[in-house]
C-alpha cells in the first residue's frame, strides 16, 4: 500500500487569519455573525479544538468553539480560497504541534497492483 502525507503548517498569526476567513465566509450558515476574529484560544492540541473570540460587525463580543470538524473545514476553505491544491479523497486532520505551530495533515492510501 502506498501512502501520500501532505503537511502544511501555520504560525498562529496565520491561523487567526484563516479562522477570520471561515467565519466570514462560512460562519453566517453556521448561525454565526460576521465580524473580526480578535483571538484563538487552544482547547485540544490534537484532535484541534478552538475557542474564536469574534467582534461582529454591530459590535458584539462572540465565542465559539470550534471542533476538529470546524477547524479541518476552515483549513480546507482557506486552501480552496488560497488555490492551495488540495486531494478531495485524501483524510484530513489538524492538530497544534510541540512547536506550536498548527498543521494540516491529508494522507491518501492507494492499493498497489502487481503485475
Amino acid at each position: 500500500m502506498a501512502v501520500e502525507i501532505r503537511r502544511i503548517l501555520y504560525s498562529a498569526d496565520e491561523f487567526k487569519v484563516i479562522t477570520n476567513l471561515y467565519v466570514n465566509l462560512v460562519g453566517p450558515s453556521m448561525g454565526l455573525a460576521e465580524g473580526t476574529v480578535m483571538a484563538v484560544d487552544v482547547l485540544e492540541d490534537d484532535p484541534l479544538e478552538v475557542r474564536v473570540h469574534i467582534q461582529a460587525k454591530d459590535g458584539r463580543q462572540i465565542q465559539h468553539v470550534f471542533d476538529k470538524d470546524n477547524v479541518v473545514a476552515a483549513m480546507t476553505t482557506f486552501c480552496s480560497e488560497m488555490k492551495i491544491p488540495l486531494s478531495k479523497k485524501s483524510t484530513k486532520t489538524a492538530k497544534k504541534n510541540s512547536e506550536g505551530k498548527f498543521t494540516f495533515d491529508m494522507v491518501i492510501q492507494s492499493e498497489l497492483n502487481a503485475a
